[in-house]
């Protein structure tokens, strides 16, 4: 189990705790728990196998229990619990840009939209509008992004991946002090068709990196920014034609750990 996937099943109970309107804290504190495992420079596992989970500040006792129930047996009864509570689609929803658990609580609640298509075609028929905090840009806005997300879902040729991969290289070593690159995952293993790029580095300045990987000239949107790690969407000239988007991740490692961080990652 990777310190990704713990972070992602935090994040969703917290987004799921939300749209359900249950207590604030308890959704600071899933969200907060999130943040700080994708921040560990140490594997989530060896930290349960160790007992040291409660080592990791914002973990509490109850969350150090649910990641451990996750890592040891590869599911979490109290996540499978909330996820039941909602329709299939209703938490796709939040995958689209611009769309958070408020908002998913609105459309679900008050609409009945409970997928994407649902989201779209309330979207071209002017439905949302009726909404307060819904407005005619709202709509323009969820339609375009709800294509980019579906843009962002199709996998790339890995010459395509190659070439992206090169850029990022020369954009970064010109406006930062990497002193190692490598893209790791599928790419690594060299598949004939990549889903997403995962970009580890080593850098004597890591502010400098992250800004620089954000503000490479192709992004056009930035999932997340971290200390240690960023997720984007960038655009790419695929080698079949056109325009095609693909996510792209990058990893700031420590020197000592490279090798163990590549052989992780890939």
């Amino acid at each position: 189990m990777t310190n990704d996937e713990v972070a992602i099943l935090l994040h969703e109970i917290g987004d799921m705790l939300d749209i359900l309107g249950e207590d604030r804290f308890r959704v600071v504190s899933y969200h907060r728990a999130a943040r700080a495992v994708e921040g560990l420079t140490a594997d989530v596992g060896d930290l349960v196998r160790d007992g040291k989970l409660g080592d990791i500040p914002g973990v509490g006792t109850a969350i150090a229990e649910k990641i451990t129930e996750y890592v040891t047996t590869g599911r979490l009864g109290y996540h499978e619990e909330l996820k039941a509570r909602f329709p299939p689609g209703v938490l796709d929803l939040l995958q689209v840009r611009g769309i958070g658990p408020k908002k998913v609580q609105i459309l679900w609640q008050q609409l009945g939209i409970t997928d994407l298509a649902g989201l779209e075609e309330a979207a071209k028929h002017h439905r949302l509008r009726r909404i307060k905090g819904f407005g005619e840009k709202t709509e323009a806005n969820l339609l375009k992004a709800i294509e980019t997300y579906r843009q962002g879902q199709a996998r790339a040729l890995i010459w395509d991946a190659a070439q992206l991969v090169d850029a990022i290289r020369a954009h970064l070593e010109s406006r930062a002090p990497i002193t190692r690159l490598e893209a790791a995952g599928s790419f690594r293993r060299m598949r004939e068709t990549v889903g997403d790029v995962d970009i580890l580095v080593t850098t004597r300045d890591v502010k400098a990196a992250m800004r620089a990987f954000t503000a490479f000239p192709a992004v056009k949107q930035v999932y997340s920014e971290g200390e240690i790690k960023s997720s984007v969407l960038v655009e790419y000239d695929a080698y079949t034609g056109g325009k095609r988007l693909l996510q792209v991740d990058l990893e700031i490692l420590d020197a000592d750990s490279w090798g163990a961080g590549l052989q992780y990652f890939t």
